[in-house]
C-alpha cells in the first residue's frame, strides 16, 4: 500500500508542526520570556504545552506566532526542514535528503522553501496599521538575548486578540483572512524545491517573498527560447537580486524541465503550480502588482487578496495529494 499524504491539514494537526515543549517549560529561555510577559505568564505556560486554540478568529495566528517564537528560542522545528517535506519531494521526484534543508536530485543540490510567507505579509499589514512605527510598539518586549524579530512576534502574540476586538469591521475581515492563511502556510502545499541559494536571495528582505512574483520571473526566463542566453540569465539575475554566484545552479534547475514554452509547461505541471496561473500567465495575488511594481498598498491588501493566496495553497494541496497518492 502506498503511503498516504494529507496536504491541507492545519498547524495543530500537521506533521509539520510545533515540537512538543512541555519539557521546556522550566528552560532558562522560557523563564526569560516569563520575565518579559509576567502579566500573561500563566496563559503563556499553559499554551506552550499544546497547539490547539479555541479562538476561531485569531487562534491560528497565535499558533503560528508560537511556532516562530519557539524557532527563535531554538526549541521548535523549522518547517522547511521537516522530514515530511523531504518525504513528499522523494515521492514526487525521486532523489534523496542530503542535510539541513538540502535535497540531492538530477545531479544537483536543491533546497526546500516556503513559497509564500505568512509572517512577511502579516508584518506588512501591521506596519500599515501602526504607520510604520513597529519598533516603538514592541520595545517593551526587548530584554537581554531577545532580538528584534522575537520581540515583535511576542508583541503580536499577546496583542492580536485585543486588536481583533478593537479594530473596525474591515480589519476584522483582514485578520480573519490572515487566520486562515496561518492555518495553511506551513502545510506541504506551500513548500517547494528550488535551486540552492535562491531561498534567501529571491526574498530581498521580504519584499519579493511571494510565489506569484517568483513565478512571474521564472515565466520570463522560459519565454527566452535560448535559456542559456544572456537575456535569459538576466531574468534570473533579477529574480536573485544580482547574486551572480547562484545563477548557474538556478539555470541548471530550470533547464531540467526543458526550454521555452514546453519547459514552462513541464515546470508548472510537475510541480503542481497550475493553481497560480490564469490562461497560462501568472495570476497576481494583489490587484495591480507585478515584478516591477511589487509594493503592497492599503488599497490592495484586502481580505479578498489574502484569501486568494489561501485558495491557491488549498488547490495545490489537492493536486499534490492526488498526484502523490496515485504514485
Amino acid at each position: 500500500m502506498s503511503e498516504h499524504f494529507e496536504l491541507n491539514k492545519d498547524l495543530k494537526e500537521n506533521v509539520i508542526a510545533i515540537e512538543k515543549v512541555e519539557k521546556l517549560l522550566t528552560d532558562d529561555r522560557i523563564k526569560m520570556l516569563n520575565n518579559i510577559v509576567e502579566k500573561d505568564k500563566e496563559t503563556w505556560c499553559k499554551e506552550l504545552s499544546y497547539h490547539k486554540s479555541e479562538d476561531k478568529n485569531v487562534g491560528n495566528i497565535r499558533n503560528f506566532l508560537r511556532y516562530k517564537i519557539l524557532v527563535h528560542l531554538k526549541t521548535g522545528i523549522d518547517c522547511d526542514k521537516d522530514p515530511e517535506v523531504f518525504k513528499m519531494y522523494k515521492k514526487l521526484f525521486g532523489g534523496e535528503f542530503e542535510k539541513d534543508r538540502y535535497f540531492k536530485i538530477w545531479g544537483m543540490t536543491l533546497e526546500s522553501d516556503t513559497m509564500t510567507s505568512f509572517i512577511t505579509l502579516f508584518n506588512i499589514y501591521l506596519r500599515m496599521k501602526f504607520n510604520g512605527n513597529l519598533l516603538g510598539q514592541y520595545q517593551e518586549y526587548f530584554e537581554k538575548d531577545v532580538k528584534s524579530e522575537l520581540a515583535r512576534e511576542l508583541w503580536s502574540y499577546f496583542n492580536i486578540s485585543k486588536w481583533y476586538e478593537e479594530w473596525d469591521e474591515n480589519d476584522k475581515a483582514v485578520i480573519e483572512a490572515f487566520n486562515e492563511f496561518a492555518k495553511y502556510t506551513h502545510t506541504l502545499a506551500n513548500m517547494a524545491l528550488i535551486s540552492k541559494g535562491l531561498n534567501k536571495e529571491r526574498s530581498a528582505h521580504g519584499k519579493y517573498d511571494f510565489w506569484d512574483l517568483t513565478l512571474m520571473k521564472i515565466r520570463e526566463f522560459y519565454l527566452e527560447q535560448d535559456t542559456h542566453s544572456d537575456k535569459a540569465k538576466a531574468k534570473l539575475l533579477e529574480l536573485a537580486h544580482n547574486e551572480d554566484e547562484i545563477i548557474n545552479e538556478c539555470i541548471k534547475w530550470l533547464k531540467h524541465f526543458g526550454n521555452g514554452e514546453q519547459g514552462w509547461e513541464n515546470f508548472v505541471e510537475q510541480n503542481c503550480f497550475k493553481c497560480y496561473l490564469e490562461n497560462n500567465e501568472v495570476n497576481p495575488f494583489f490587484n495591480g502588482r507585478n515584478w516591477k511594481n511589487p509594493q503592497i498598498t492599503k488599497e490592495n491588501l484586502t481580505a479578498k487578496a489574502i484569501n486568494k493566496i489561501v485558495q491557491s495553497i488549498k488547490k495545490r494541496g489537492k493536486e499534490l495529494e492526488d498526484k502523490l497518492n496515485n504514485k
